[in-house]
């Protein structure tokens, strides 16, 4: 085999593994919406629709909007299977960069402070929750709760 078969065939491996990642990172951002609008009740169809583009605007219109819907059904559907918690631990695994980290408080600070409707007791449990299990330091999230807020005064 030719060497330069080799190195070919090693960076689409590399390509395809940092494209696997991507996905996962979105999926574990878009999840991160998705538990943001139920820490505080219920998310209805039509709260489907808006979180993916609430999303596709917090991540500058990186991602495909309809991606996003796909991928926020889903969390629905897995969510009514195992509920809160375990979905939860699984957004941790999916979350492996500090950016992808950030840009799902971000997203989360965007969901709760998007309906003009704060709950400390369950949209802020949450949000603290999520930075701590999520592992960002507690100044990191406040910056970023507060930069999110700003945009909502």
């Amino acid at each position: 085999m030719a060497i330069g078969a080799r190195k070919a065939r090693k960076k689409s491996a590399i390509g395809k593994a940092r494209e696997q990642a991507a996905i996962n990172a979105l999926a574990g951002i878009c999840e991160t919406a998705y538990l943001a609008a139920a820490s505080d009740g219920e998310v209805s169809e039509d709260e489907v629709e808006i979180l993916a583009n609430v999303v596709h605007s917090m991540l500058d219109g990186q991602a495909d909007l309809d991606r996003i819907l796909s991928i926020l059904e889903t969390c629905e559907e897995v969510f009514e299977e195992e509920g809160f918690e375990a979905r939860m631990q699984e957004i941790a695994a999916k979350l492996p960069s500090d950016e992808a980290r950030a840009a799902a408080l971000y997203v989360a600070a965007g969901v709760i402070l998007g309906d003009g409707d704060y709950s400390p007791d369950s949209e802020g449990a949450f949000y603290d929750d999520l930075a701590e299990l999520i592992g960002v330091p507690e100044d990191v999230a406040v910056a970023i709760w507060n930069e999110v807020a700003e945009n909502y005064e």
